[in-house]
C-alpha cells in the first residue's frame, strides 16, 4: 500500500479474520501518522473499528469472532509498545488498554491469561524505560516470565 486517506490506512491497520497488518506497515503508519493524529486518537479508532463491523446473528460466530479481535488486537498492541513505547506515557492510551485487558477477560478467560502475559511481557520493557531507577526485580515482578525465557 502506497497511498491512503488517513480513515482508509487506519482501516488497514486494524486487524482482522482474514487480516492482520505486517510489521512494516504498522511501523510505517503508526510514525507517519502522529503528524495528523495523535496516537490516542488512531488507538480509538483502531478499536472502534474492530468491534465496529457487525457479524452475522449467530451467537457461537459471534464470540469466535470477539475471541479473535480481541487477541489480534493485543498483538498489535504488543507490537505498538515495541516500537513506540513512549505513546504508551500517555493516560488516555493506557485507558484504551485497560479497556482491551477487560474485554479479553469478560469475551474468553479461559485463554485471557495466556494473550495477556504477551501482553504484560511488552509493558515490563515500557515500564524499565519510563522508571530506569527501578530495580530488576521490581520490573520481573511486574509480567511472568515467558515459556521461551
Amino acid at each position: 500500500m502506497a497511498t491512503g486517506s488517513i480513515d482508509g490506512l487506519i482501516r488497514h491497520l486494524v486487524p482482522a479474520e482474514s487480516h492482520y497488518p505486517d510489521r512494516a506497515f504498522t511501523f510505517a503508519f503508526l510514525l507517519a501518522s502522529r503528524l495528523h493524529v495523535p496516537p490516542h486518537e488512531v488507538l480509538n479508532r483502531v478499536f472502534t473499528l474492530a468491534f465496529a463491523t457487525s457479524p452475522p446473528h449467530f451467537y457461537q460466530y459471534k464470540v469466535e469472532r470477539e475471541i479473535q479481535t480481541v487477541s489480534n488486537l493485543i498483538h498489535l498492541l504488543g507490537e505498538w509498545t515495541q516500537l513506540f513505547p513512549y505513546d504508551f506515557r500517555d493516560e488516555r492510551m493506557m485507558a484504551h488498554v485497560r479497556a482491551i485487558t477487560e474485554r479479553s477477560v469478560q469475551v474468553d478467560s479461559d485463554s485471557a491469561g495466556k494473550n495477556l502475559e504477551t501482553l504484560l511481557i511488552s509493558f515490563k520493557f515500557v515500564v524499565k524505560l519510563f522508571n530506569p531507577w527501578l530495580s530488576e526485580d521490581t520490573v520481573e515482578g511486574i509480567a511472568p516470565k515467558s515459556s521461551g525465557e
